[in-house]
């Protein structure tokens, strides 16, 4: 009976009041609110993406595999599942690109409440089963986010900002516009309701430009393991990005 609500509840879900431009909505596949059955796709794009990824890298290790590989997939399925009922999570190609996003100025109703707690809780059982080292980088890393966006951004400034939390599209299918269509989602949110955007950028050599032609620009930088004697690579950089709002402006 729950299961049902819930679905119902999605269903019922009304895009009307987001002024998405025409042109964010042109490709070979348009974006639509994620679904439930959506997930499996999701979390596998999630794992194709990561090998390429250097924060991953870091955070990880090696390429997970076995356990592992089971825990990172539940904490994934958790939180889309919590995204898809909030009505924070886009995709194309039922789940194999995606994209969720944060809007920290709404208060999430009662249920939605209950279900981030419970995901809460459930994702920190899930980390304790982290080897030592993995859990000393996990909170390097986010310990670094929060400084940055905090001593860049400020905390009031972020709670009336749209943050684009989380963007993948699977490897076979880069290059069609599928990301630059589910960013421009987000966007799209932000600018009908005046807002500036943000994001943290973990893989800035590649998807800087890529950033840049969606209006984000680089407003700070900070390292992973430039100061972890067990880490043998380069550090790893990250970038926090800024896009102002459009609204009103023909931007795309």
């Amino acid at each position: 009976m729950v299961a049902a609500s819930l679905q119902e509840k999605f269903y019922e879900y009304d895009v009307s009041n987001i002024d998405i431009e025409k042109a964010a909505l042109i490709g070979v596949s348009s974006p639509r609110p994620m679904k439930y059955s959506d997930v499996h796709n999701a979390v596998e794009t999630t794992h194709a993406v990561a090998k390429d990824d250097p924060v991953f890298d870091y955070l990880l290790e090696s390429q997970p595999s076995g356990p592992d590989k089971f825990r990172i997939s539940l904490t994934q399925a958790i939180g889309l599942s919590v995204a898809i009922y909030g009505r924070k999570a886009w995709c194309v190609e039922d789940g194999k690109g995606f994209v969720l996003f944060q809007e920290y100025y709404k208060s999430p109703g009662p249920v939605e409440k209950m279900l981030q707690k419970t995901a809460r809780t459930l994702s920190v059982l899930l980390q304790s089963l982290r080897s030592r080292e993995q859990k000393k980088r996990v909170a390097e890393v986010s310990q670094k986010m929060k400084n940055s966006i905090e001593t860049t951004l400020g905390k009031d400034r972020v709670k009336e900002m749209v943050e684009l939390s989380t963007i993948g599209v699977y490897p076979e299918l880069q290059g069609k516009g599928y990301g630059t269509q589910l960013a421009k989602v987000v966007s799209a949110v932000a600018d009908a309701q005046g807002r500036e955007c943000f994001l943290l950028s973990s893989n800035v050599k590649v998807n800087t430009v890529f950033y840049n032609n969606l209006g984000y620009e680089t407003v700070d930088i900070f390292l992973l393991g430039e100061d972890n004697p067990k880490w043998d690579k380069e550090p790893v950089p990250v970038a926090l990005m800024v896009r102002p709002s459009f609204q009103g402006r023909n931007k795309y």
